[in-house]
């Protein structure tokens, strides 16, 4: 009977592992283990854990570093030093890769708008140095890594909604978004009422959100915990309530509020359900386009498509239809068809009437 050799018990090699991303995920653990460890480990400690040697072990600390303040701390004399994130660094770092950071920029166009208020100004200063880790050489780029800078964040950006000129607003913003984050009520004016001394009505700001360039708030009344939802545009200047704070209800969801194409409106108790028909034309222009969340879509063999949506009211979605013409013919609910059959009308006349 041949003998069998007693098989090696099956134990991590050391040097580099398999797969991608490797030495960022050495990165990402010695971050992390760092991180956990705010008193410092020791290059053994250190070399054990990435099962590298004392050389290699350096040379991750080198990269860390120009990313994270390290230190290194004397323990007792001609004792090993330990190694340690800055206590004012922990807990604030962010590990990145060059296609992270870029990835990071793709939005820097967005708040133009609201240029000089102090929350763009605090992005603008994150922003600059996610820049520097996106301009930063790389010695030893992955395989899906940007190897060169090549200045693309001048090259790959995200193009938004043009964002409404806030420049005279900015304080009023920033009084908005603090409101919102720390959980204080507003006093505000309606912008066209500013001029009759109307008293100030008071409001709870639950959330933010800007859709295609118009900062909208959404909210309720204290007074009569109506929900709704207001435009920066509309609201004059904006006080916050220091002494006071309120709880957002359990059951709001600001997800509720966003409806695509047809822009930020309070959900209703009874939704609309709209039916529309496209020519094959139009139908090529918005088959791969999401106008809605709750869209379904059904196509014909001839290239016509209908649309059905479910909307919290009729006045929302007419100027996108307008903008259609005679590509787009309401299927349903007939209320909406005889408003779009009447406007069509009016602006047929413009252009007959002598």
């Amino acid at each position: 009977m041949a003998v069998r050799p007693i098989p090696r018990p099956r134990v991590p090699r050391v040097g580099r592992p398999h797969g991608r991303f490797t030495q960022h995920r050495r990165l990402d653990r010695l971050k992390e283990t760092l991180e956990g460890n705010p008193a410092g480990l020791s290059l053994d400690d250190l070399s054990l854990l990435l099962r590298v040697t004392h050389r290699s072990v350096r040379r991750y600390l080198n990269e860390l570093s120009l990313i994270v303040e390290l230190e290194s701390i004397a323990t007792a004399p001609g004792g090993a030093n330990l190694w340690r994130i800055k206590p004012s660094e922990r807990g604030r770092a962010v590990l990145l890769r060059r296609t992270q950071a870029y990835g990071l920029l793709l939005g820097r166009r967005m708040l133009e708008g609201l240029k000089g208020s102090a929350f763009v100004e605090e992005l603008d200063l994150a922003q600059t140095q996610i820049l520097l880790v996106a301009q930063r050489p790389v010695r030893a780029p992955s395989r899906n890594e940007s190897t060169t800078d090549a200045r693309l964040e001048e090259r790959f950006f995200y193009a938004p909604a043009e964002l409404r000129n806030y420049t005279t607003r900015v304080e009023d913003f920033d009084a908005l978004l603090h409101a919102t984050s720390e959980l204080r009520p507003i006093r505000y004016v309606l912008a066209e009422r500013r001029a009759t001394h109307t008293r100030a009505q008071p409001f709870l700001p639950f959330a933010v959100i800007v859709h295609r360039g118009t900062v909208y708030v959404i909210g309720e009344n204290p007074a009569s915990t109506e929900r709704s939802v207001l435009m920066l545009d509309r609201m004059g200047h904006v006080e916050i309530e220091t002494t006071e704070r309120f709880e957002v209800p359990p059951d709001f969801d600001a997800s509720m509020y966003l409806h695509g194409e047809f822009g930020v409106i309070a959900p209703t108790e009874k939704p609309i359900d709209v039916l529309i028909e496209f020519d094959a034309s139009a139908a090529t222009f918005l088959r791969n386009r999401r106008v809605h969340p709750t869209q379904k879509v059904a196509i014909a063999s001839d290239g016509r498509m209908r649309l059905s949506l479910r909307l919290p009211n009729l006045d929302c979605i007419r100027p996108w239809l307008l903008s259609f013409g005679p590509r787009a013919k309401v299927v349903g609910p007939v209320e909406l068809a005889v408003q779009m059959a009447e406007q069509l009308k009016q602006a047929i006349a413009l252009y007959t009437d002598e």
